[in-house]
């Protein structure tokens, strides 16, 4: 018999960089640097063997408690785990042995990474710069104009003389002038996405807060504050978020600023249900008791937050909209007898492309024709330039085969060939729709059309997608989409999600150069033997 004091260990095993054993307590193994310390969260079960070792219920598993170590010997467990007449009457005891399970979950610093640039940059519509050079380079001309004698009107001198006299007085009097008054503002969008909500939820406690990298909106420096355990005992069942004025551009500066903080959907959409917003302009200044301007009661995490789709993955995100006033000025400015409205190029040549008129060449994809104009086309597409202009024109003729894409795709294309837009579609079909226009695009050489999928399938990657999405972008020279795949699967979490998906494994057969680029771009522990660690027991 051991007696009392005296307890049995179980083999080492490493959690967060440390080495632990499990005895009737826990007990560190590996020495802590002086001055440092250990946050852990530890939770003991007695497992029941008849049901695949899983815990045997509640009865028989500690709550969660949180414990810092501060040495080799600091030791955290529980004296009265389960009494010996109870256990000895158990199912749980097995041929004179039982088991337990302990999971130690190891707290690290909590930061708040600043957001990646985006690998994407999408040009705006050069729809207008093809035509012109449509133009200027006479591509598909089907019609010349020939401008006639040049006529010259004159006026007569007494016009004239009345013009610069009476009649432009009498302008002069007609002209009336306004003024406006306008309020200076600039306006920013920072978005704060939590990773990780379960590990974070009950380790700082009320009061706690995890601020979010810094952002700049009207020359001054904001910051959002998270309390993911409520900003205080009467809102500990909440989420608070709160606003903050990081640093003004002078010492002396009180900013008036209007903001609107949001709870954002899986497309990054505000909800409209989690919306709060300032009712009037705030004073926020770096130094007073207004310095911070927030939601005690921004969502309930039991019962809603815990419960919605917005909270994937172990994550969700908050937006904050902060505009601030500048100031207040007056201009004043002459009356405007002539309004020019914007461009409506692009809708003239929607309809253009849907009522057909003038069209001079026919696709037939899978059954379906689509009647388009060739100078268009060409001045859009350097494959089609050549299709339809170059040495290739005699195979096409009048009616042009696409094969290997279907009509909506097609449609789609040429609708964004002659507007530089896409239809509207459903959330449920942007990204199928998005890969598809990215294949066309790619062959067609549509490079803004490319960059735009690219940057919608950027926003759509999940474990379910990743591996797929890896694939596609390294198929069509996508650096930007494969950045931000490789970005994703840093993760070991995500990494070992995608890992279970028939995606990954026609990645690691069909691709293995690309396989091969993942896993060296991964942190070494990442991977071992291209198998992702499993679970750490704590017994050999």
């Amino acid at each position: 018999m051991l007696g009392h004091g005296r307890s049995v260990d179980s083999d080492a095993f490493i959690i967060g960089g440390y080495s632990w054993r499990v005895k009737c307590y826990l007990s560190l193994d590996h020495p802590i640097e002086k001055g440092s310390y250990v946050d852990a969260r530890l939770e003991f079960s007695l497992l029941d063997k008849a049901s695949s070792g899983e815990p045997a219920g509640r009865s028989y598993t500690s709550q969660g408690q949180r414990h810092t170590f501060l040495n080799k010997n600091d030791k955290c467990g529980y004296e009265r785990f389960i009494g010996k007449s109870e256990l000895a009457s158990s199912i749980y005891v097995k041929d004179d042995s039982l088991w337990i399970r302990c999971d130690v979950t190891v707290l690290m610093q909590t930061r708040t990474d600043p957001a990646a640039v985006d690998a994407l940059a999408v040009p705006p519509s050069d729809l207008a710069c093809h035509l012109g050079s449509l133009l200027d380079n006479k591509v598909g001309g089907d019609v010349t104009f020939k401008p006639g004698n040049k006529q010259r009107l004159e006026f007569p001198a007494s016009m004239g003389n009345k013009s610069s006299s009476s009649a432009a007085d009498a302008a002069d009097d007609r002209s009336g002038s306004t003024s406006t008054i306008a309020a200076e503002a600039s306006t920013g969008w920072h978005v704060l996405k939590v990773k990780g909500y379960t590990q974070s939820r009950g380790v700082l406690g009320p009061g706690k807060c995890i601020e979010s990298s810094s952002f700049t909106v009207g020359v001054h420096s904001w910051c959002i504050k998270y309390y993911p355990d409520g900003f205080d005992r009467d809102s500990k069942e909440w989420i608070s978020v709160y606003l903050a004025l990081c640093r003004p551009e002078s010492r002396d500066d009180a900013v008036k600023a209007l903001f609107k903080i949001s709870l954002l959907d899986q497309d990054g959409k505000p909800v409209v249900a989690h919306m709060f917003q300032s009712m009037e302009a705030r004073i926020l200044s770096v130094f007073g008791s207004s310095q911070l301007m927030g939601f005690r009661h921004f969502i309930k995490r039991y019962g809603v937050l815990e419960r919605s789709s917005y909270l994937k993955d172990d994550s969700f995100s908050i937006g904050c909209e902060v505009t601030v006033i500048n100031g207040v000025s007056r201009v004043a400015a002459k009356n405007q007898f002539v309004t020019v409205p914007p461009s409506d190029l692009n809708k003239e040549l929607r309809v253009l492309l849907l009522e057909g008129q003038g069209a001079d060449v026919t696709f037939e994809v899978e059954g379906e024709h689509f009647s388009a104009h060739r100078s268009i086309l060409a001045a859009r597409s350097s494959v089609f330039k050549a299709e339809l202009f170059g040495p290739m024109q005699e195979k096409t003729g009048a009616c042009v085969q696409v094969g290997d894409m279907e009509p909506k795709v097609f449609r789609a294309m040429l609708l964004f060939i002659y507007t530089d837009s896409l239809p509207a579609m459903g959330a449920g079909e942007k990204m199928a729709m998005a890969q598809h226009l990215l294949v066309a695009a790619d062959r067609y050489d549509l490079k803004r059309l490319k960059l735009v999928c690219e940057d919608m399938l950027c926003n759509h990657i999940n474990r379910r997608t990743a591996a797929a999405m890896l694939v596609l972008a390294d198929l069509h020279g996508c650096h930007g989409l494969k950045e931000a795949c490789f970005a994703f699967l840093s993760s070991r979490e995500h990494v070992k999600a995608t890992m279970a998906t028939k995606d990954y494994e026609h990645l690691r057969s069909s691709c293995p150069l690309l396989h091969d680029e993942l896993v060296a771009s991964l942190a070494p522990d990442v991977f071992e033997g291209n198998k992702i660690k499993r679970s750490l027991s704590c017994f050999s």
